[in-house]
C-alpha cells in the first residue's frame, strides 16, 4: 500500500491550477489513520430572511413602490436599502 499525496500544480502556460495525486512512499505496515488536508470552498450562508408587518398609508405604499420599479428592486428590498442608509448616517 502506497501513500497518496495531492499537490497543486500550476502549468506553465499559466492555465488553472490542477490538483494531482502523486506517490510519495509506502504506508508502514498496521497505519490505521493518516493526516490528510483538504482545501474545500466554505460556501457563506445568507441570513434568513424575517417577515415584518408594518402599516403605512397608501400613497407612501404607492411612492415606495413606484421608487422600487424605476430601480428594479422590489419594495421590500428598497425598504432594506432606505433603512440602511438612514442608520448608517445617523451613527456617523
Amino acid at each position: 500500500m502506497s501513500r497518496r499525496e495531492k499537490i497543486w500544480r500550476t502549468p506553465a502556460d499559466g492555465a488553472k491550477k490542477t490538483r494531482e495525486a502523486r506517490e510519495v512512499a509506502p504506508l508502514p505496515p498496521g497505519t490505521l489513520w493518516q493526516y490528510v488536508i483538504a482545501d474545500m470552498p466554505v460556501k457563506k450562508k445568507k441570513p434568513a430572511a424575517v417577515t415584518l408587518s408594518i402599516s403605512l398609508k397608501s400613497a407612501v405604499v404607492e411612492r415606495i413602490d413606484g421608487m422600487a420599479e424605476e430601480l428594479g428592486l422590489t419594495g421590500s428590498a428598497l425598504i432594506a436599502v432606505a433603512a440602511q442608509d438612514y442608520i448608517s448616517r445617523t451613527r456617523a
